[in-house]
């Protein structure tokens, strides 16, 4: 399971490296402004926007922040879906070549993440208390107890959320 989310962050790499030079291969081989023209006068900030959007989504992809994700992905998935487009209207100059290598090597890393999803979800069983999140959690929580970092109380309270039980209102005393 690890060496197949290690393989995917190197192919989320690798595409992003591919990605940044599909965008400045142009500059360096002396193509000229090629299909970057697209974006019009301002096609130099299309250029460094696109940069900063797949190395930013790139890192993005791989926080534990959801909304991060989210954002991540966006970026990630409109800068190769420009670059495919780019590479079908281009006049077929290596930079775009390379632009859509690195879309198929991004897509390839989806994949991965789609089996290690897969993987992850068949192994996952209930009757294992070990597999249980909600487990180490408390016995993080009673590790403390046991050192007198937290109360039993303090304990009990933390346990209880985990476990989402509700606390048992008791009755007013008259």
């Amino acid at each position: 399971m690890r060496a197949l989310k290690i393989t995917r962050k190197v192919l989320v790499i690798v595409a992003c490296c591919l990605a940044a030079a599909t965008l400045v291969l142009p500059f360096v081989l002396g193509e000229g402004e090629g299909v970057w023209a697209l974006f019009g006068p301002g096609y130099y900030f299309g250029v460094v926007a696109a940069a900063v959007s797949v190395v930013a989504g790139s890192m993005m992809l791989f926080c534990k922040n959801e909304i991060a994700k989210i954002f991540g992905i966006a970026f990630t998935v409109a800068i190769y879906a420009v670059l495919l487009g780019a590479f079908f209207v281009s006049d077929g100059s290596l930079a775009f070549l390379v632009g859509f290598v690195a879309a198929i090597v991004y897509a390839v890393s989806w994949l991965f993440a789609l089996i290690v999803y897969a993987v992850g979800h068949a192994k996952h069983d209930d009757s294992d208390p070990n597999s249980d999140a909600r487990i180490e959690a408390i016995l993080k929580w009673r590790a403390l107890l046991d050192k007198k970092i937290i109360t039993e109380e303090e304990f009990m309270e933390k346990r209880n959320r985990i476990l989402e039980i509700e606390p048992k209102e008791e009755p007013e005393v008259k």
